[in-house]
């Protein structure tokens, strides 16, 4: 049985998935088929990328979500 590729993915890869950005369907394909890892801090990196957006204006507070 083949192995997975392992890619790594940062804050700006996922944050484009999850708020499907223009990005979001080349990310997907990049991602395919792939065994991902991440640095353990994502989840704050994360966090700080919607906060970001919150205070630009970028997003509504409701569209913020988990």
């Amino acid at each position: 049985m083949p192995t997975a590729t392992v890619k790594v993915v940062d804050a700006s890869a996922v944050a484009a998935l999850i708020s499907d950005e223009s990005l979001a369907r080349d990310m997907l394909l990049q991602f395919t088929g792939a065994r991902l890892i991440a640095p353990a801090l994502i989840d704050f990196e994360l966090a700080n990328v919607r906060v970001t957006k919150l205070r630009r204006g970028q997003v509504r507070l409701a569209a913020a979500g988990p």
